[in-house]
C-alpha cells in the first residue's frame, strides 16, 4: 500500500510517501511524472528510484504541482501503484 500525504513547512510544500509491505519484503520503489501504470515501471526498473526510510517513508520538497505516479513491488512481484495531483 502506498499513501501519501501534503504538508507545508516554513512556507515550503513536501510530500511524504510510505510503502508499507505486509510481508516485509519490498523490493523496489520508484516515481514518475504523469499518470502511469504498473507495466509503466518496468518491475521498478524504469521512474526514478525512491530511497525509503527504515519505517517505509520518504519526504521530498515539491516545488513544482503536476501529475505524479508513485509505484511499488515486493519480492512476490505484487506491484502497486499511486497517482496524485500536486497543486
Amino acid at each position: 500500500m502506498i499513501s501519501l500525504s501534503l504538508s507545508q513547512w516554513l512556507g515550503r510544500r513536501y510530500l511524504t510517501v510510505q510503502v508499507l509491505d505486509a510481508d516485509g519484503d519490498l523490493l523496489k520503489a520508484a516515481y514518475a511524472s504523469g499518470t502511469r501504470t504498473a507495466a509503466d515501471f518496468q518491475g521498478g526498473d524504469a521512474g526514478n528510484p525512491i530511497s525509503l526510510d527504515s519505517w517505509g517513508t520518504a519526504t521530498f520538497r515539491v516545488r513544482t504541482g503536476g501529475t505524479y505516479t508513485f509505484y511499488a513491488v515486493d519480492q512476490a512481484g505484487n506491484e502497486t501503484v499511486r497517482t496524485v495531483e500536486l497543486p
